[in-house]
């Protein structure tokens, strides 16, 4: 059935109400107020966006709020947990998760460099497994 935060994002989302980090928003995410140093903006869409590319992408939604809910660690050289998954590949359903969430960091071509590689610390700019 999901973890409680994929459920309350879940009836959040049905009602049309943005989310930031497990957070309902007032406004749209791009309305927001800049999110503080410690806080980091996952969802990047609004609610009728993301209705929209479920549309295209059917499951796209429980995708998006799977990858939410997942929790990163911390990254090995600064200790943040600003991380977002690696997808490797540019397919329109990739795209679109990259658009929706930061916590997808696309690669157009996987690297030796990336090889094994997991997650990419948005602070300091690093793969870490």
């Amino acid at each position: 059935m999901g973890t409680p935060q994929s459920q309350t994002f879940r009836k959040l989302f049905s009602r049309g109400v943005p989310i930031s980090r497990g957070v309902a928003l007032i406004g749209s995410p791009l309305d927001a107020a800049p999110a503080p140093a410690d806080s980091y903006l996952m969802l990047k869409l609004t609610a009728a966006a993301l209705s929209d590319l479920e549309k295209h992408y059917p499951g796209i939604q429980a995708q998006i709020a799977s990858m939410e809910d997942t929790p990163s660690g911390p990254c090995p050289d600064c200790g943040r947990v600003d991380a977002a998954r690696i997808i490797i590949g540019s397919t329109g359903r990739t795209l679109a998760l990259a658009a929706a969430s930061s916590r997808c960091h696309l690669l157009p071509n996987g690297t030796d460099e990336t090889q094994g590689m997991a997650w990419f610390c948005h602070p300091c700019q690093k793969a870490f497994a």
